[in-house]
């Protein structure tokens, strides 16, 4: 009975029979094959990011900050109540300014009601000085009146917001007398439901 563990070679000798070889010996004997794995990580690392957080691929650092601006922004940005304006092709645009400078954004085209939100850093304008000097030509530009805008009345007021899970925020807003809690997504800043609230505190 030949030994298992034995292999006979052509000319009658035996040799050990080579056990499979470990995950870390394949990375010695292909060397590339550890090189492209080591590449691939970052993109692996971001495609789980951008799942997670429900954006498109690449921008996850960018969802990350906008969700950090949420949470680090959240007494204001529920204090504050929006300055709207509608352009003359009827997009309404609204804006809150915060005391640590950053600025949240709502939009919202003619032919849907979905809003969305957006967090501009003044950190990230501040470090940019041609951002900067964009920024500030443009809040001159803003003291001189534009024609095809017009404000919007009765911009809604926020009366109370809360988390109710990671990157889920619901706030309650009255406009016109009328209550609606929407959710919202910090990493994208979009409106994922809309319904119709008491409005009473409590959200």
């Amino acid at each position: 009975m030949t030994d298992s563990s034995h292999n006979v070679d052509s000319d009658g000798s035996q040799t050990a029979r080579s056990n499979p070889m470990k995950w870390w010996q394949w990375m010695l004997v292909y060397p590339t094959l550890a090189v492209s794995l080591v590449g691939a990580t970052p993109t692996i690392m971001e495609a789980a990011k951008a799942f997670d957080t429900g954006v498109p691929f690449g921008m996850s650092a960018d969802a990350s900050e906008q969700n950090r601006l949420w949470k680090a922004n959240f007494e204001c940005a529920q204090k504050m109540q929006f300055q709207t304006i509608r352009t003359k092709r009827n997009v309404e645009i609204g804006s809150v300014i915060c005391e640590s400078g950053d600025v949240l954004l709502k939009g919202k085209l003619p032919e849907t009601d979905d809003y969305q939100y957006r967090w501009v850093s003044w950190n990230a304008i501040a470090h940019d000085k041609q951002a900067g000097l964009s920024f500030f030509g443009s809040a001159h530009a803003a003291d001189e009146p534009v024609a095809g805008f017009m404000r919007v009345q009765n911009s809604p007021n926020v009366i109370c917001q809360r988390w109710v899970g990671k990157g889920m925020l619901l706030r309650r807003v009255v406009t016109n007398r009328t209550c609606i809690d929407e959710l919202i997504n910090t990493y994208n800043g979009r409106v994922i439901r809309r319904n119709s609230a008491p409005c009473q505190p409590g959200c």
